[in-house]
């Protein structure tokens, strides 16, 4: 209710971090929406500004900015390869996650 996002396996420093600012390592913006991979190993956030990290634990492995839109969901492809975001414009975008190019939208 208050912005903040909980997840697990979050390591208890990163989850400290997310629990007193409503942020993530990376972020400016409140983070909208997080998943982890398959493998639970990684993280992948979005905030409303169209920034998408992807974490190991708490390190920034990568991250791309997407065309600024008011995201509010994210979900990844079962193989991790593709992030799907989903848009308070009523649209979804699938970027790939190596590049953070777009690869489709409807």
């Amino acid at each position: 209710p208050n912005g903040v996002v909980f997840i697990d396996p979050v390591p208890p420093a990163a989850r400290r971090e997310v629990r007193a600012t409503g942020r993530w390592a990376g972020h400016k913006w409140i983070v909208s929406d997080v998943a982890l991979t398959a493998d639970g190993k990684r993280a992948v956030s979005v905030d409303g500004h169209g920034l998408v990290i992807v974490y190991d634990g708490a390190k920034v492995l990568k991250s791309f900015t997407t065309e600024a839109e008011a995201f509010t969901a994210l979900a990844l492809s079962p193989d991790d390869k593709v992030v799907a975001l989903g848009c308070a414009k009523n649209a979804l975008k699938w970027y790939d996650l190596d590049s953070g190019k777009e690869v489709g939208s409807i």
